[in-house]
C-alpha cells in the first residue's frame, strides 16, 4: 500500500497531486498555463508553510510540479506570519520567489480567505486532521476588518 499521503502533510501533498493530474490533462491543449494551488506537504496551513519554511522541500516539490507542466501557482500568505516577524516574512517570500523563478513558475499570492478556523489561531500550527480537508486551514484573525489592519498590508 502506497503510504505516499499521511501525517501532516496529507491534505497538501493531495492537492499538489491533484494538481500534477489536471497539468498533465491540460499540457495536451498546448501552451496555456497549467495552475494549481500550493502548500508544500510538511505544512497543515499557510501559516505553517511560512513559520516553518523548507526551502528544500518547497525546491524538491516545485522541480516536481514543473516536470508535470505546470507553470502558474496560487500561494497563500497569512498575517499572523507578517506579525511574527515582517522582515523574515519578507525573506522568506523572497527565497519562495527565487526558487519558482529557477523552474520557470509563476506564483499568485492571496492573502489567506474566511474559510474555515477562525478561533484559537497561533504561529503554532498542530498536526493535520486526517480525513478533514483543510482541516487546520486558518483564517485571518480579523473577523470585524478593522482598519488598524489595513496599515499592515502597504508595506
Amino acid at each position: 500500500m502506497n503510504n505516499l499521503h499521511s501525517g501532516v502533510g496529507a491534505v497538501a501533498g493531495s492537492t499538489l497531486i491533484a494538481s500534477f493530474v489536471a497539468a498533465m490533462a491540460l499540457s495536451a491543449l498546448g501552451d496555456d498555463p497549467a495552475k494549481g494551488a500550493f502548500t508544500p506537504a510538511y505544512a497543515a496551513n499557510q501559516i505553517q508553510m511560512w513559520y516553518e519554511f523548507k526551502p528544500e522541500v518547497i525546491d524538491r516539490e516545485l522541480a516536481a510540479a514543473r516536470y508535470f507542466g505546470i507553470n502558474t501557482l496560487r500561494v497563500y500568505l497569512h498575517n499572523i506570519v507578517y506579525d511574527a516577524g515582517k522582515e523574515v516574512f519578507l525573506q522568506k517570500i523572497e527565497a519562495f520567489l527565487e526558487i519558482c523563478d529557477r523552474y520557470g513558475i509563476e506564483p499568485g499570492f492571496t492573502f489567506s480567505d474566511d474559510c474555515r478556523n477562525h478561533d484559537g489561531i497561533t504561529i503554532n500550527t498542530p498536526p493535520a486532521v486526517d480525513g478533514r480537508h483543510n482541516g487546520r486551514w486558518a483564517a485571518p484573525q480579523d473577523r470585524e476588518r478593522r482598519d488598524e489592519n489595513l496599515p499592515k498590508f502597504k508595506a
